[in-house]
C-alpha cells in the first residue's frame, strides 16, 4: 500500500472518530419528556406550528377520539398511539428508569 493510501485511510479514521464524538454529543443534548407531559407537549406543538389537533390525527393515522383519550390519560394509551403522535411532532419514544 502506498503512502498516499495510508494517509487517506488515517484521515478517514480521524473523520470516523469525529463523527462518533458528534453523535455522542447529540445524544446527550436530546430533550426528554415524561409521558404525563405529553398533552402539554402536543398543545404547545400545535400553537407554535399553527396546526390543529385534527391535522396531527390525520398525519398519525388515528381518530380524533383516540387522540382525545390519549391526551386525557396518556398512561392508558397504547404504545402505537403514543408512538404515532410522537413521530408526527418529531419525537421518538424511549423507555427509561426514573
Amino acid at each position: 500500500m502506498s503512502e498516499e493510501h495510508k494517509r487517506v485511510i488515517e484521515g478517514l479514521d480521524v473523520l470516523k472518530e469525529k463523527v462518533k464524538a458528534l453523535e455522542a454529543q447529540s445524544n446527550t443534548s436530546k430533550e426528554f419528556v415524561v409521558l404525563n407531559d405529553f398533552p402539554d407537549l402536543i398543545e404547545k406543538y400545535c400553537i407554535s406550528n399553527g396546526i390543529k389537533k385534527s391535522d396531527i390525527c390525520e398525519l398519525a393515522g388515528i381518530s380524533s377520539t383516540t387522540l382525545t383519550q390519549a391526551l386525557k390519560n396518556p398512561l392508558k394509551s397504547t404504545m402505537s398511539t403514543i408512538t404515532s403522535v410522537a413521530n408526527v411532532i418529531g419525537y421518538q419514544v424511549l423507555i427509561g428508569r426514573s
